[in-house]
């Protein structure tokens, strides 16, 4: 695997273009892959990288992808809030995003440049907010909310809660 951070004499500047064309190429081989071996796409939905290595060995295996890995670790932003060393973890999330919002698991252009809006507009993001949800089971209470913490919360499970708390297409949560 190419480290993220080694120089590269035919890449001297590290532009925006080369690391969306280099995810763009990276997120068409692992589509075709998966494709062709008769993937569907109800077998990528929900996944984050690091927490099943078989399954990102998949994708990180694939020709494209150190060169996808090279290009964001030589991105300021991603040097400067996460450093290189995550890069990997970075081409594993753009691709997982979009295989979540992929309707098939054929390469969709406009599918790409979604994705690619969204990973730019997160990657140049200062502040970022980190949400948890977890079900909690033989808990009742009289009230709908409990305030525990700063911004730590106990309530119910409703759309309304979820949607001011987290955007409802990014849960993924159709509701009841």
């Amino acid at each position: 695997m190419a480290d993220a951070a080694a120089p590269s004499s035919s890449r001297p500047d590290n532009s925006e273009d080369q690391v969306k064309e280099a995810l763009h190429a990276f997120v068409e081989e692992a589509s075709k892959d998966a494709q062709g071996k008769g993937q569907q796409i109800a077998d990528h939905r929900r996944r984050s990288p690091g927490m099943n290595p078989e399954y990102d060995g998949q994708f990180t295996q694939l020709n494209s992808f150190a060169d996808a890995q090279h290009h964001i670790g030589a991105l300021s932003e991603v040097r400067q809030r996460y450093g290189v060393d995550e890069a990997n973890l970075l081409v594993l999330w753009f691709l997982y995003a979009y295989l979540a919002a992929t309707p098939a698991m054929v390469f969709d252009e406009n599918c790409f440049e979604s994705i690619w809006s969204r990973f730019r507009r997160e990657l140049s993001s200062i502040q970022w907010r980190h949400v948890g949800i977890t079900i909690l089971q033989n808990f009742t209470s009289d009230l709908g909310r409990i305030e525990i913490a700063d911004d730590v919360a106990v309530c119910l499970r409703t759309l309304e809660d979820m949607q001011g708390t987290v955007g409802q297409d990014e849960l993924g949560w159709q509701g009841p």
